[in-house]
């Protein structure tokens, strides 16, 4: 793989669609995507669902902002006791139920602690868990089968670690740092019923061990699931607007 550096103006027609994030509108509908925290005053402590499909969330507990962050210069801290950000959406059970990505930067605060990254688990009908175990590898829960431990796929406390998950049919991908580390075969019983709500980031409907304590930055849900290549592209794909309103994308190309 080689890198080729490309300098565009926000707002031109590009792959990588510039604005105050990158809409990857090529890999089909995406839902929730560049999730950013704003200011609570000025939007009633909303986080805002960047790709314009309006699945905006809602900050609970000592919820706050960062500027600590690997993309885009902000992230949302999460106390580990009480904050989790709640998705408005109601498109969950239907995205989930079929092919899908997500992808999100995550800073593990606490490499002992059992903590969710996303998911509902804990509610009548809720089936879906992303979480870090005690020994910071990644866990996929799906209405009990597969219960599976990724144990090559690690979140190392104290460092920001890119995570994707993949599910195409009863294939399940774990990919760390644009890197595929783990991949699940084991047929996915069950579904997600369509009444299914209460989606989180930094907790399921748990309180207690099971909230996340770190930072979470961009998080992203594709209704696709994104090839190899897609996924080591979309890790180092690193923006930053220029003094000239420029945007400058390190765009990986094969060689």
């Amino acid at each position: 793989w080689t890198f080729k550096t490309k300098t565009f103006k926000p707002n031109t027609v590009n792959r990588f669609k510039a604005a105050s994030y990158i809409r990857w509108s090529t890999y089909g509908r995406l839902y929730v995507a560049g999730s950013k925290l704003v200011d609570d005053t000025a939007c009633n402590s909303k986080v805002v669902d960047s790709s314009g499909y309006g699945n905006h969330g809602i900050r609970n507990g000592n919820t706050s902002i960062s500027y600590n962050s690997p993309r885009y210069d902000i992230s949302t801290v999460f106390d580990g006791t009480s904050s989790y950000i709640d998705i408005e959406s109601t498109i969950f059970p239907s995205v989930l139920n079929g092919t899908f990505t997500v992808s999100m930067w995550v800073y593990n605060n606490d490499a002992s602690g059992r903590s969710i990254l996303f998911g509902n688990y804990g509610l009548t009908g809720g089936f879906f868990n992303i979480e870090k175990t005690t020994s910071e590898t990644v866990r996929f829960y799906w209405s009990g089968s597969p219960d599976k431990t990724f144990t090559n796929s690690t979140l190392t406390a104290g460092v920001f670690t890119h995570l994707v998950i993949t599910r195409n049919g009863n294939t399940v991908k774990c990919y760390i740092n644009g890197n595929l580390t783990d991949t699940s075969t084991t047929t996915l019983t069950g579904t997600i019923p369509s009444t299914a709500t209460n989606f989180r980031i930094g907790s399921d409907n748990r309180t207690g061990t099971t909230m996340f304590k770190g930072s979470l930055s961009d998080f992203r849900l594709y209704a696709t699931a994104l090839s190899e290549e897609d996924v080591l592209e979309l890790y180092h794909t690193a923006a930053k607007v220029s003094n000239k309103n420029e945007m400058l994308c390190y765009k990986i190309k094969e060689s």
